[in-house]
């Protein structure tokens, strides 16, 4: 009886070994991976506007240093410090006495001789009516009327010494020739000042305020010397430290001459201040658009790869299976990059380009919505971000 319970035994062990072969078999085939998914989006063509960026300083178009006109010394400081001013408002005083003595000397000369030259026209008309009528010698008759005319020189000289002194007085209160925001006081009540020498303090005109900046003459000649007027063309200013573009400005000026040394021609854009918001002497990125929209093929920042020297996209094929595919760069707009070379209208791209996947992989393909995003934000001037430097 053992033989035979030992054989149903090993019968037994045999078919219970082939389940368990069959159990893996089975699984292995369900462990296999489906294809990851990973986002994908459309080369697009679009209609965009090309902008140039150029690095400027804000400046004031008026900027005055204050002088005395006179010598004197400051009696009165008449400004706040930092503060905005109006042209003409006084800003310092200097000791008025001897310059309003003077002008009261020469009030009283003026009026001694008109005293002197109404009594001399007097004598004089009396001695020619005399004369007439043969009462009276000639040679004394114009005597008495030279002496006339000579009280009418003198009056005339007196007059112009009078204005010249009461000009020097009026000096005497230092006003602001313009409008502007004025610095400290460099020289204070007590100091004595020299005509035309001390520095009394500086005004700077707030609005609006320029930013002058240099063009390459290729760029020039290419898109903007046969525009008629440039005042149209889009300009827009970004600060320091300002996240989101807000300022728009336009073109006032253009050089007469390319600078032969650089190759660069000089422009000038105006912005608007009378919100108080620039300072001149700010640093700042000038945006001057195209004349006229351009049409050019996107795809995202975040698609395009690195390697070694060139510059590639991971495009998805037919049949979901990835491919390498090398690409020539043109600007960025924000976080979209036009391509100039390598890519089609249509073409399905591997939004996170290198990151997850590699050429030869197969996945599945799941189109991302980012795309209208990224040109939405184009639509509105100020958001563009065109960068200058573009073939990378």
């Amino acid at each position: 009886m053992k033989p035979r319970l030992s054989l149903a035994a090993l019968l037994v062990s045999a078919l219970i070994l082939n389940a368990c072969s069959d159990d893996r078999q089975t699984g292995g085939q369900a462990s296999t991976p489906p294809p990851p998914p990973i986002e994908v989006v459309q080369a697009e063509s679009r209609q965009v506007l090309d902008w140039h960026a150029f690095t400027t300083r804000l400046e004031s178009p008026e900027i005055v240093q204050l002088r005395p006109r006179i010598n004197g010394q400051i009696d009165m400081v008449d400004f706040t410090e930092g503060s905005m001013v109006e042209a003409d408002q006084v800003l310092f005083r200097l000791d008025p006495r001897r310059y309003q003595a003077q002008v009261d000397q020469l009030s009283a000369q003026l009026e001694q001789n008109q005293t002197a030259l109404a009594q001399a026209r007097r004598e004089a008309k009396r001695a020619q009516e005399l004369q007439q009528r043969q009462l009276f010698p000639q040679e004394q008759a114009e005597a008495r009327l030279s002496t006339a005319q000579q009280l009418v020189a003198e009056q005339h000289a007196l007059e112009a010494s009078l204005a010249e002194a009461e000009l020097q007085l009026s000096f005497t209160q230092v006003r602001s020739p313009l409008a502007g925001r004025v610095s400290r006081a460099i020289v204070t009540k007590g100091n004595t000042v020299a005509a035309g020498q001390s520095v009394l303090t500086q005004i700077v005109s707030m609005d609006p305020l320029y930013a002058y900046f240099d063009i390459d003459e290729r760029a020039w000649f290419e898109q903007y010397a046969g525009e008629a007027s440039l005042a149209r063309i889009p300009v827009e200013l970004e600060l320091s430290g300002q996240a989101v573009q807000q300022l728009h400005g336009h073109i006032d000026f253009v050089d007469n001459q390319i600078d032969s040394n650089s190759g660069t021609l000089r422009l000038r854009a105006v912005f608007d201040n009378a919100d108080q918001r620039l300072l001149p002497g700010a640093f700042g990125r000038v945006r001057l658009a195209s004349p006229s929209q351009e049409a050019a093929l996107f795809v995202p920042e975040s698609a395009v790869g690195s390697d070694l020297s060139n510059k590639f996209v991971l495009v998805v094929d037919t049949q979901n299976t990835i491919q390498y595919r090398q690409v020539t760069l043109g600007k960025r707009f924000k976080q979209l990059r036009a391509i100039t070379a390598g890519l089609m209208a249509g073409d399905t791209v591997v939004l996170n380009g290198p990151a997850k996947v590699r050429p030869g992989m197969v996945i599945q393909p799941t189109i991302s919505s980012v795309m209208d995003e990224y040109f939405a934000q184009l639509e509105s001037p100020s958001a563009i971000d065109a960068l200058e430097v573009s073939q990378r």
